[in-house]
C-alpha cells in the first residue's frame, strides 16, 4: 500500500494530539480515582480477618465487597462504567477519523499522499490501538494503586464467614477458575487486556459503520452500545444470562459464563470488521470511499 508508513505516522500524531483523546484519558483517570476512593470507604473499618489483597480488592472486581463486608456499601463507579461507558469511550478515541476528514473536506487531499487503502487500514489500526490504550492503561495503573490500600497477599479466615471460602468467591460463576483462584494478579491482567480488546474491537465496529452511515454523524458511535445493551437485555429476559456482555468484563460474577462467549464478543465482531473493510476497499477501489 502506497504511503502506508507516512500516513500511519501522520494519523497517529493526529490521534494523540486530539483534545478528545486527552479528555478521555482524563475522564478515565477521574473514574479510577473516584472508584479508588469509593473502595477505600467500603474497606474502611472492616475486620482484619477479612482484609482483601491488592488483587482481590482491585476496583475492577465489581462485586468483591459483596461477600465479606456485609452491610458495607459496595463500590459502584466501575460497575456503571463497565455497563454503559466502556464501549463508548473506546469509540470516541478515534473511530470517527474518516467521518471527520470527510466533513472537513480534507479526505481527497489526504489520499493524494497515499493510497485510499493505506489511509483506511492505518486509520483502522489506530482506531483499535487508541481505544485499547484509553481503557487498558488506566485500568493497569489502578491495579498498582491498590498496593497502597491492601497488602500484596492475604488469607481470608473462612471460619469468620458462614459459608466456605470457595462459595464466597463465586465458585460456579467464575471463568477460568484455576487462574482465578491460584493467580489473582494474572486474572486481573487478563481482564484488563480483555477490556482493552473489547474497546478496540467495538471501536472498529463504529468505524466500519461510519463507512455506511453518512448522515447521522454520531449514530455510528452509539449504535454498538445500543446493540450490546439491547442484546443483553433481551438475553436477560429469556433467562440467557450467560450472554450478557458486561458480565465478561470483570472477574467473578454470580452467573455462569462460558469461554466461547468470552472469546466471541471479541473475535466475531473483529472478524466481521476485517472482512467488511477489506471487501469494501477491494470493491470500491482507490478513492471511492
Amino acid at each position: 500500500m502506497r504511503g502506508f508508513s507516512a500516513v500511519f505516522k501522520m494519523q497517529a500524531r493526529r490521534m494523540l494530539t486530539r483534545r478528545r483523546f486527552g479528555l478521555l484519558f482524563l475522564a478515565m483517570s477521574l473514574l479510577v480515582a473516584a472508584s479508588y476512593l469509593e473502595t477505600c470507604a467500603a474497606a474502611s473499618g472492616g475486620d482484619v480477618r477479612c482484609i482483601y489483597s491488592a488483587a482481590t480488592g482491585w476496583i475492577g472486581r465489581i462485586n468483591a465487597f459483596g461477600g465479606f463486608n456485609i452491610g458495607k456499601w459496595t463500590p459502584g463507579v466501575m460497575d456503571t462504567f463497565f455497563n454503559f461507558f466502556l464501549i463508548l469511550f473506546g469509540a470516541l478515541a478515534f473511530s470517527d477519523f474518516y467521518d471527520t476528514d470527510q466533513r472537513a473536506g480534507i479526505y481527497p487531499a489526504l489520499i493524494t499522499r497515499c493510497s485510499s487503502n493505506a489511509y483506511h487500514v492505518s486509520g483502522a489500526i489506530l482506531c483499535f490501538l487508541g481505544a485499547f490504550a484509553v481503557i487498558a492503561a488506566p485500568l493497569l495503573i489502578s491495579q498498582g494503586l491498590m498496593f497502597f490500600l491492601f497488602p500484596a497477599e492475604t488469607v481470608v479466615n473462612e471460619d469468620f464467614v458462614s459459608s466456605p471460602l470457595w462459595k464466597q468467591m463465586w465458585g460456579e460463576g467464575v471463568l477460568f477458575p484455576s487462574l482465578f483462584f491460584n493467580h489473582p494478579y494474572l486474572t486481573n491482567l487478563l481482564y484488563i487486556f480483555y477490556d482493552g480488546l473489547m474497546a478496540g474491537t467495538w471501536a472498529l465496529v463504529s468505524y466500519v459503520l461510519s463507512l455506511l452511515v453518512r448522515k447521522a454523524r454520531f449514530l455510528f458511535l452509539i449504535l454498538p452500545v445500543v446493540l450490546l445493551a439491547a442484546g443483553s437485555y433481551t438475553a436477560g429476559c429469556f433467562g440467557l444470562l450467560f450472554l450478557i456482555y458486561d458480565h465478561y468484563l470483570y472477574p467473578g460474577s454470580g452467573f455462569v459464563k462460558y469461554p466461547a462467549v468470552f472469546a466471541a464478543y471479541v473475535l466475531v465482531p473483529l472478524a466481521a470488521c476485517i472482512l467488511i473493510l477489506f471487501r469494501s476497499l477491494r470493491k470500491k477501489g482507490a478513492d471511492e470511499l
